[in-house]
């Protein structure tokens, strides 16, 4: 569950500019509000300032990686707290779960990311239950054909939500 007065917000960590329009249109379409940050840096800094409500984190990032991030977010918590982070990667190998989870991440999902896998891991995770809700218009969501190429293109997005 969420603490008193945070915001349905999610931080999506990503370097890849498509990438953070597909997972910025595909968090917008659950109804939650997003912050894109490109780097584990930004996501730390991010942190420092903003409570958020569930955390979604590349694991492949420049500057700082996701494994390194979500330790460093932990540590600026301390004991009191704990936001769920959720890793949302490409690499879907034999380990790639256990590594995300020993790294103290909450949860993890592969891509390609479906509007359902990612609506259940963030109600899992914010006790929020939601019904997805409609672009106003086609270029606020990509299309389905868009997402497939952009997620399992050679160029896969590598994000932190």
């Amino acid at each position: 569950m969420r603490a008193q007065g945070v915001p349905w917000k999610h931080p999506v960590a990503e370097d890849n500019p498509v990438n953070q329009k597909v997972a910025r249109a595909l968090i917008r379409r659950l109804g939650y509000e997003v912050q894109v940050v490109g780097n584990g840096r930004e996501a730390v800094d991010a942190g420092r300032q903003f409570s958020y409500s569930a955390v979604l984190m590349d694991c492949q990032m420049p500057e700082v990686d996701g494994f390194q991030t979500t330790m460093e977010i932990r540590e600026l918590e301390g004991r009191n707290r704990r936001t769920p982070i959720i890793a949302m990667t490409a690499s879907a190998l034999q380990g790639d779960r256990e590594r995300c989870l020993e790294a103290q991440m909450d949860d993890y999902i592969s891509k390609p990311v479906t509007l359902e896998t990612l609506s259940g891991v963030l109600a899992r995770w914010t006790g929020r239950a939601f019904a997805p809700v409609e672009p106003e218009s086609p270029s606020q969501s990509p299309g389905l054909g868009c997402l497939s190429a952009v997620v399992t293109g050679s160029d896969a997005v590598t994000e932190m939500v």
